[in-house]
């Protein structure tokens, strides 16, 4: 699939006039830019994908940062899929409810087949699937998912976009985690090995290192049912085997 990224950066724009570095938004790929004042709200507007109605996040530069602020929409369903603390209320046509406390360095927005995405503030008007193109990447043919009954892989929203991917969602026994013992253990060597000891102040933080736990647990690791040696290794010589 096609994704973008935003985040904040400083850039010094060149020339006598423009001499003092700004802050803008940075959208990638690309690496556009738009002026964004720190405190300036942003719209990120789209089609949501399980009610097919409008939707409307607000976010605003917080600093080095982004954050949500709120969120509307005229159809209350949709605002309530947020599953928010707090009231949600009206105004005028549309429900609104204001966002619990956050904020990211980086954003990522997957671009979507229905399209209707767009971010808007006072110095531009980006439409992402005209501006950068849409791709899905599909299975070749149907891949069974095997995970267990936990709510983000039951959600229609997760069950919807796996069948667009190619793949087949099924879930084992409720209270067996026998029945998926590999991800299991996964997800206990996961645990064992890598988030014992690291610094889990919060999901940004988790989030930053997890691409290193998996390089490690993939290239460098021993494993045990592949003779102390790490996947990749192991494929190596398993490759190598079979070419001779």
């Amino acid at each position: 699939m096609r994704a973008i990224a935003l985040g904040i950066v400083i850039v010094a724009l060149t020339g006598v006039a423009l001499a003092t570095p700004v802050a803008v938004l940075r959208v990638d790929p690309g690496g556009r830019f738009y002026a964004l004042a720190d405190g300036e709200r942003y719209e990120y507007s789209y089609q949501q994908s399980i009610y097919q109605v409008p939707v409307i996040e607000e976010h605003v530069r917080d600093g080095d940062t982004l954050r949500i602020v709120r969120v509307r929409s005229r159809d209350l369903r949709a605002v309530e899929y947020f599953r928010w603390d707090g009231q949600i209320r009206r105004e005028g046509d549309e429900f609104v409810q204001d966002a619990p406390p956050n904020h990211v360095g980086a954003l990522t927005l997957r671009i979507t087949t229905e399209g209707a995405q767009r971010l808007r503030a006072g110095g531009f008007d980006v439409s992402l699937r005209a501006d950068f193109g849409e791709t899905v990447v599909t299975a070749p043919h149907a891949i069974q998912w095997l995970s267990d009954n936990g709510p983000q892989y039951t959600a229609t929203a997760t069950v919807l976009y796996a069948h667009e991917l190619g793949l087949v969602p099924l879930t084992t026994p409720a209270y067996s985690p026998q029945s998926n013992g590999l991800a299991e253990a996964f997800v206990k060597t996961v645990k064992r090995d890598y988030v014992d000891g690291a610094a889990l102040r919060d999901a940004e933080a988790v989030l930053a290192q997890l691409s290193g736990w998996i390089e490690d647990y993939n290239t460098r690791a021993p494993h045990s049912a592949l003779g102390m040696r790490s996947p990749a290794d192991y494929r190596a010589a398993a490759t190598l085997s079979s070419s001779r």
